[in-house]
């Protein structure tokens, strides 16, 4: 039984391409690092940080099933 593709969480995620989608993880990982040397709160930008790299994580999966 081969396990099905799993499917984006966020459709405007999925548009982006794997460059901007990269770019975006990029930007989001500095925006996190500059924020916790502020000592700001970096829950928000955490999370986003996250989803962007949940985003990236499915795609290398649903990659190596093809």
């Amino acid at each position: 039984m081969s396990s099905a593709p799993n499917m984006p969480t966020d459709i405007a995620l999925a548009r982006l391409s794997t460059n901007d989608l990269i770019e975006q993880c990029k930007v989001a990982l500095e925006a996190l690092q500059a924020a916790k040397n502020n000592g700001q709160n970096t829950t928000e930008l955490a999370k986003a940080y996250q989803i962007l790299q949940a985003e990236s994580d499915r795609r290398t999966r649903n990659k190596s099933l093809r």
